[in-house]
Order: structure tokens, then C-alpha cells, then sequence
């Protein structure tokens, strides 16, 4: 604004120079025509062109520098809007990597976050190994001691199977005993003379008979004990079995807990 000012200041002074100018033509020309009379009137005529003269160079000269000012100031005004673009796009690019930095703290906040999910992760799984090892182990002893019940079990029923074939034997002792005393008894009815012989035979028979039927009932005593035993160790083995299910059991939950 101020630029145009001083452009409209310049056209008023150069068009009074041309006024000045003109009117010193119009004076000399009035001077000559007035002869001797006009001299002194032709001697300010030529001042007032050389004024004017002088004052249309100043002019010149003040256009040419306010010329040059003005293109100056068109390239500060230039330098200025490259300025104000170059600050634009400086404040754009601040604004993009304050979103970048603001992302990078958001990944770096989630991945610390991650970090410390994989570290409890990590103290579970390290947690469940131990429970799992634990439980292994006790597995093993659990297995261990079933072998020993196992074994206990194999070797009494070898005892109860060797034991009934003398079970067997006693009672065929005792069948052939009471089919001897059947004998007797007839051969007692058969002949009264031989009473006395056979009542001794009779008593020797029984006797070996009792004898025999103590040794059965002391085998068979042995068997019901061994009997016994066997379900004793039926239960601890069943027991022991329930007892392996539930480790193998938690076996499984523990293993269940791993995740790849």
C-alpha cells in the first residue's frame, strides 16, 4: 500500500514538472514576442525550465530508486511467502512425527506390555514344569510301589497255588480214609469175634483221621490268610491304581497348560 503511495507521489510530481515545463515554454515564447520589454520576464522563463529540468531528473532518479526499492521489496515479499510455505510445511512435518513419535510410544508401551504377559507366561509355564515334574516323579514312585504290590500278589498267588494241590491231596486222604472206616464198620458187623482188633483199627482210623482233617484245616487256615493278604493287596493295588488315574490326571491338566 505504502508502495502505491509513493507511485501515485511520483506521478503528481512529474506531472507538475511537465506543467513547470510547459508553462516555461509558454514564457519564453512570451518573451520573445514582447521583444525588448520581455527580456527580464525571458531571463525567469529560462530558471523555470531549468528547474523544471532538474526537478523532471530528481523525479527520474527518485522513480528509479523507489523502482528498485519496490522490486526489492517484491523479493522480501517473495522471500517472506516462500517463508511462511517453508513454515507450513515445517509445522506439517513436526505435526506427521509428533503422530509417528506418538505411535512409536504406543507400539513401545504395547510392546512392554507384551513383554511382561510373555514374563508371566513364562513364570506360569516355569511353575507348571515344576508341578508337572513333580507329579512325574510321583507317578514313578506310584508305579514302583504297584510293581512291589504286583510282585506280592504274583508270589502269594504261587503260594495259593501250590498249596492247593495239598489241599487236594488232603482231601483225598480223608475220602480214602472215611471209605476205610466204612470197611471197618462192616467188617465190625460182619465179625463181633474180631471186636476188640477192629474197635482198635476203628480208633487208630479215626485218630489218623482227625490228623488229617487238623492238617486240612490247618492248610485251609493258610489259604484263607493268603486269601486275605491277596485282597489286602488288592486294595492297596486299586487303591494305588486310583491314586496313579488322579497323578495321570494331573498330569494331563498340567500338561494342558503349555501353549507352543
Amino acid at each position: 500500500k505504502r508502495s502505491d503511495d509513493v507511485q501515485r507521489i511520483l506521478s503528481v510530481m512529474k506531472e507538475v514538472t511537465d506543467q513547470t515545463n510547459l508553462l516555461s515554454i509558454n514564457a519564453s515564447i512570451l518573451a520573445e514576442q514582447a521583444g525588448e520589454h520581455g527580456k527580464g520576464f525571458s531571463v525567469v522563463a529560462q530558471e523555470m525550465r531549468e528547474l523544471s529540468e532538474k526537478t523532471a531528473n530528481y523525479t527520474k532518479d527518485i522513480a528509479g530508486i523507489i523502482s528498485k526499492i519496490q522490486g526489492e521489496i517484491s523479493d522480501v515479499v517473495a522471500a517472506i511467502t516462500e517463508g511462511m510455505t517453508f513454515v507450513e510445511e515445517g509445522s506439517l512435518m513436526v505435526y506427521s512425527v509428533g503422530e509417528t513419535m506418538s505411535a512409536i510410544l504406543e507400539s513401545a508401551h504395547e510392546s512392554a506390555n507384551m513383554t511382561k504377559m510373555i514374563e508371566r507366561s513364562t513364570e506360569s509355564q516355569v511353575i507348571a514344569l515344576r508341578h508337572v515334574e513333580e507329579s512325574v516323579i510321583e507317578v514313578n514312585s506310584m508305579s514302583q510301589e504297584m510293581n512291589n504290590v504286583m510282585d506280592k500278589l504274583f508270589r502269594s498267588t504261587e503260594f495259593i497255588l501250590l498249596h492247593m494241590g495239598d489241599v487236594k491231596d488232603v482231601a483225598d486222604i480223608t475220602k480214602q480214609g472215611i471209605y476205610e472206616q466204612a470197611e471197618g464198620v462192616k467188617a465190625i458187623t460182619r465179625n463181633m469175634e474180631k471186636n476188640n482188633e477192629l474197635v482198635a483199627d476203628i480208633n487208630e482210623a479215626v485218630s489218623h483221621q482227625s490228623k488229617l482233617e487238623e492238617g486240612v484245616s490247618s492248610e485251609v487256615e493258610e489259604i484263607r490268610s493268603a486269601g486275605v493278604w491277596i485282597l489286602s493287596d488288592m486294595e492297596r493295588v486299586s487303591n494305588s491304581l486310583s491314586r496313579l488315574r488322579e497323578d495321570v490326571d494331573v498330569l494331563k491338566r498340567e500338561m494342558g497348560t503349555f501353549k507352543v
